[in-house]
C-alpha cells in the first residue's frame, strides 16, 4: 500500500536526521588549489571549444592550422574576446587574421 505524499515527506526527513553526515568538514589546501586548477582548465577548454564550433557552423571545416592556434591560446579573456570575433567576422580568412 502506497503512502500518502505527506507521509513520504515525513519519512524522508525523519531518515535524513538519522543518517550520518557525509560531508567532509574540510578540504586541504592542496585539493583546493587542484580545485580550482580543474575548474580554470575546463573553462578554458570550454571556450576553445565554442569558437571552434561556431567557426565550424559558420564557415564549414576550419583549417588545422587555425584549430592549432585557438588550442595554443591559454587565456580567458583573450578567448571571449576571439569567441566574439568568430561571431562578428565576416568570413574565415579575416578571422584568421586577427589571430
Amino acid at each position: 500500500m502506497p503512502l500518502p505524499d505527506a507521509l513520504k515527506i515525513q519519512f524522508r526527513i525523519q531518515l535524513q536526521q538519522r543518517l550520518p553526515d557525509k560531508s567532509m568538514p574540510h578540504i586541504t589546501l592542496f585539493e583546493e588549489l587542484a580545485r580550482k586548477e580543474g575548474l580554470e582548465k575546463g573553462i578554458i577548454q570550454t571556450a576553445r571549444e565554442a569558437i571552434l564550433d561556431v567557426l565550424d557552423t559558420r564557415f564549414g571545416e576550419v583549417p588545422g592550422s587555425v584549430r592549432e592556434r585557438i588550442n595554443a591560446l591559454g587565456s580567458e579573456r583573450n578567448l571571449k574576446d576571439l569567441h566574439r570575433r568568430a561571431i562578428l567576422t565576416p568570413s574565415l580568412e579575416e578571422f584568421q587574421a586577427t589571430l
